[in-house]
């Protein structure tokens, strides 16, 4: 369970980041695939959830 909470806060944060930095970081020249690499690490983080016991 704490990888799959660690890897939804890291979305969080990649994302954020990426806001606030108005697209300077986390990777710059790539845009939207920011959010989508953010989202793909808290969609793994959901799908841990849902297979932890």
């Amino acid at each position: 369970m704490p990888t799959a909470l660690g890897l939804m806060l890291l979305g969080l944060v990649w994302v954020m980041t990426y806001y606030i930095s108005s697209g300077a970081y986390p990777i710059p020249n790539v845009d939207a695939i920011n959010i989508v690499v953010g989202f793909a690490f808290i969609m793994v983080g959901f799908i841990m959830m849902t297979r932890w016991k």
